[in-house]
């Protein structure tokens, strides 16, 4: 059995529920859809007050598990330095460990939902590939043919891919709720960032907008500016693709349990086998993050954009725009 050498920065179970005498923390267990984010709004605090309440998590607040306990901190909460400086309590046993033999197979059984919505997943402008270098290239949403995937997430993450560009360009991302006749409603959420393209973006909605709600369906895009006025009128005005996701209900013990019982490494190919798009996607980049030489992580990442056909993409590099614990958005690659 493998095991990665972050193993050890990952602290799980009971040392989730240990503090030091004196910290008024309370205990929270991981539910199917929490996100850290979530949490930390469903509970009035900050991301970086969970992050400075659960150190271990700081790497990458996307790897938590189903079951795993949090702290809530209550009032102050202690310095990252002291936290790291405290001596840790000899029974932990982390649930990170990789078993390839379970987790391959499940790659191989992707069930999407057979829906197809409206959009266009690979965009270019009107006469192409707009302001990329390579005009062969298009800008595309990480999504099935279908337009459409799902999340159990409250606050999910969204990927796409953007060409090298020919020089630094605004990007806007937005997402849009949809009604129940199949039109566009509400501005949810949009946010805009400079990039230069050349790999697979990702954008994590943040803690000031309100959570994905249960059964409703979004329409999200990512747009590059590719004129300095962005002239809706000139045919190399814009690149565009998008694509719809919606929140599916977490009430699912069957996937509960399957998690709660699973590693770490496992959680990809679990999510992917039980059609949870966003959720696959997310936590398989999660672990790429920590393991960027990892060659099996990189074989399953090719495996599942090649599902989706877009294995010309997966030796790309990623990159991300994500939300600061402090506020604001940093950039992380």
């Amino acid at each position: 059995m493998k095991r990665y050498g972050w193993v050890a920065s990952l602290l799980i179970g009971s040392l989730l529920c240990w503090a030091p005498t004196g910290w008024a923390q309370s205990q929270y267990t991981v539910r199917l859809g929490d996100t850290l984010t979530g949490i930390a709004r469903r509970h009035n605090l900050t991301l970086e007050q969970m992050l400075q309440a659960n150190p271990s998590l700081r790497n990458d607040p996307d790897l938590i598990l189903v079951g795993q306990k949090l702290l809530l901190p209550k009032g102050a909460t202690p310095s990252v330095a002291d936290v790291l400086a405290t001596p840790l309590p000899p029974q932990v046993q982390p649930r990170v460990a990789i078993s390839t033999t379970r987790r391959r197979p499940a790659f191989a059984s992707l069930n999407l939902p057979t829906v197809g919505r409206p959009g266009n997943r690979e965009g270019g402008s009107k006469r192409g590939s707009g302001c990329a270098k390579d005009k062969a290239q298009k800008l595309r949403v990480l999504l099935p043919e279908g337009n459409y995937g799902q999340t159990l997430q409250d606050y999910a993450t969204f990927f796409w891919y953007i060409p090298e560009l020919e020089r630094p360009t605004p990007v806007e991302f937005q997402l849009r709720r949809v009604n129940s006749q199949g039109q566009l409603g509400e501005l949810v959420h949009s946010e805009t960032f400079t990039s230069s393209g050349g790999g697979i973006g990702s954008l994590t909605l943040p803690a000031t907008a309100a959570p994905l709600a249960v059964g409703q369906e979004y329409e999200w895009s990512i747009a590059v500016q590719c004129t300095l006025d962005g002239m809706a009128g000139e045919p190399d005005a814009w690149m565009i693709a998008l694509g719809r996701i919606e929140r599916i209900s977490p009430d699912n013990p069957r996937l509960t349990a399957a998690l709660a019982q699973a590693n770490l490494g496992d959680y990809p190919a679990i999510l992917a086998e039980a059609g949870v798009w966003y959720d696959a996607l997310q936590m398989l980049v999660a672990l790429r993050r920590q393991n960027p030489t990892d060659q099996e992580l990189l074989q399953d990442w090719s495996n599942l954009l090649g599902r989706i056909g877009f294995s010309a993409i997966a030796n790309q590099p990623l990159r991300c725009v994500q939300p600061n614990p402090r506020g604001g958005f940093a950039r992380c690659s």
